[in-house]
């Protein structure tokens, strides 16, 4: 309680000569706690005046400062997000590429791609549905060491498929695409053919080229951006490079099963390779 404040209301009372009842005594105390609470408040808002607003003055001045010395430069705008769209459509990019038998639910081809925008050039690495390697499922567990096209059998979606080859060539894969087989044997000109045909020197493999890649992937199902495969389509200066294994592997038989084992070698070279072509090392 403010000394001042009280003796000032009981100094009134007295030259008054009033009788200072119970009542009169609280009516004077409340009166007393107001005249404090206005004296409180006053207080406070001069503490502020002299600190804080001094204060934010001198933050609001140094906010003026940065506008007029800097160039506007908006956090996003419409040319922004058109050039980060376009850049993200013309990024390096890897890609599986599958073909789909509906009757078998296995893929009997299948193909790693991989672009680089820097030199326009696509390396395919065609994958023998024979090759030994060791199958994982679609959470990056390994499930067991068979033959590659088992990995595409796993489950209805390519996940294991993409997952093992990512084991097999050490890069993360970014896109897939599942073309029908009858697709494909159309666009390799290949009017019969069983399943044992498709071999690593077949003619699904040895007729790859810029269009048959293009053709693949406007027919398939691909989780490829649109923009990207304009892209593709655009680029007239693009170079296809087939990265084949077929003089590097050899035919083995394991509890009477056929399998391919691919040159370890040949395999550590292309995974630098194509980590070279992504600029991911």
């Amino acid at each position: 309680m403010d000394e001042r404040n009280t003796r000032k209301y009981f100094s009134y009372l007295e030259e008054e000569q009033l009788t200072f009842t119970k009542k009169d005594r609280e009516i004077t105390l409340v009166k007393i706690r107001e005249q404090n609470k206005v004296s409180t408040r006053s207080s406070i808002l001069q503490r502020l005046k002299r600190h804080f607003f001094p204060l934010l003055s001198t933050v609001a001045v140094l906010m003026i400062a940065i506008t007029l010395l800097l160039p506007y430069s908006p956090f996003w705008s419409s040319t922004d997000l058109a050039h980060n769209s376009s850049n993200q459509a013309n990024q390096n990019f890897s890609l599986l590429l599958m073909s789909d038998d509906s009757n078998r639910h296995i893929s009997d081809i299948s193909m790693l791609i991989t672009y680089s925008m820097d030199d326009n050039s696509m390396n395919i690495v065609p994958i023998p549905r024979d090759l030994k390697v060791d199958i994982y499922n679609a959470n990056g567990e390994r499930e067991m060491e068979s033959k590659y096209m088992i990995s595409t059998s796993l489950t209805p979606t390519p996940e294991a498929a993409v997952v093992t080859s990512e084991q097999l060539f050490e890069i993360s894969i970014d896109y897939y695409a599942m073309v029908s087989l009858e697709k494909m044997l159309e666009v390799a000109d290949i009017r019969e053919a069983t399943p044992e045909s498709f071999t690593i020197d077949s003619n699904v493999y040895q007729q790859i080229d810029r269009d048959s890649i293009l053709s693949y992937l406007r027919n398939g199902e691909t989780d490829l951006p649109i923009e990207q495969l304009e892209e593709l389509e655009n680029d007239q200066q693009l170079t296809v490079n087939v990265v084949s294994m077929e003089n590097h592997i050899k035919s083995t038989v394991v509890d009477g099963v056929y399998y391919d084992e691919v040159d370890k070698n040949w395999l550590v070279n292309t995974r630098e390779q194509l980590k070279q072509h992504l600029n991911k090392e």
